[in-house]
């Protein structure tokens, strides 16, 4: 199995319009990854499991050369994870095919909350019964927490994939089981999480940077002390607090805000420190691909 990161960006992309900070000009400027950060987005090439829709979905569609969604996965309501989720009309129909056909439609799971969510927020439940009942492209499976879902891959194996809550209890994490290997993903809001027993020795993880209350380079403030968000968000700082209690063989970083101004660079240098203190914790940027 191939992991790709389709989007490492998170509520704000790089370049964000408008902005005047150093990663955005720089995104401008070189127009391609690790420059550029669309929205949040994961992809299981094999058993072709996507895990959240943004809005830039169907530019990652193109870009990585995905043709087609077997399952799909929400880890949360917010409209950075779930903007994009009409693209499942388009996924599996083509009209200029002689005789015209369609492919299967994908696979949507809601874990337990996020179903709840959905029929309260942005009209995501209305949008994906159209998508069932009107044009008929999905099938959606309601989950309960608990429940995992095994999904065929093309090398005739299976993955496994068990949504956790995390301590915001509207937003789940994923546990990725494959191989004989285990994948932590947490895509978004970490904060107060406490990585349980069961979750603790993964062979890779893949969380969310949080906020740059510091620069991680300088030490230098970026967000005042009586900051609301971080109230509310998890700090970087607290978010290498849980990297070092889930101990995980190797830990990629993803949803990196734009507003921090994280360039490439400054990046780069921070896994040198951290390579230096003996700890595998590097920034994931799009189009990134880990063989599994």
């Amino acid at each position: 199995m191939i992991i790709e990161f389709l989007g490492t960006g998170g509520a704000t992309t790089t370049p964000r319009p408008g902005s005047k900070t150093e990663a955005s000009r720089l995104a401008r400027e070189k127009q391609t990854p690790p420059w550029v950060r669309m929205g949040p987005g994961l992809f299981l090439h094999g058993p072709d499991v996507l895990i959240d829709t943004s809005e830039d979905i169907i530019h990652q569609m193109n870009r990585a050369g995905i043709d087609y969604i077997n399952a799909c996965f929400y880890s949360h309501w917010h409209p950075d994870h779930t903007a994009g989720l009409r693209v499942f009309e388009g996924n599996i129909r083509d009209y200029s095919s002689k005789p015209y056909t369609m492919a299967p439609p994908t696979d949507v799971y809601l874990p337990q909350q996020v179903a709840v969510d959905s029929r309260n927020w942005l009209a995501i439940w209305d949008q994906l019964m159209y998508l069932q009942d009107g044009v008929q492209v999905v099938n959606v499976h309601e989950m309960q927490d608990g429940d995992s879902v095994d999904v065929p891959d093309r090398a005739d194996s299976s993955v496994k994939i068990t949504p956790f809550r995390l301590h915001l209890d509207y937003v789940y994490g994923f546990m990725i089981e494959t191989n004989g290997k285990r994948i932590v993903h947490a895509a978004d809001e970490l904060f107060g999480w406490e990585p349980p027993e069961g979750l603790k020795g993964p062979d890779i993880a893949i969380l969310p940077a949080g906020l740059f209350e510091f620069h991680p380079l300088t030490n230098e403030r970026i967000l005042m002390p009586n900051h609301p968000l971080l109230k509310e968000e998890a700090s970087f700082k607290q978010t290498l607090e849980m990297i070092e209690k889930l101990g995980a063989a190797e830990t990629w970083i993803t949803h990196i805000e734009e507003a921090f101004d994280m360039t490439p660079e400054a990046l780069a240098k921070a896994e040198e420190r951290f390579a230096a203190e003996g700890k595998n914790i590097r920034f994931a940027y799009d189009g990134l691909q880990l063989t599994v």
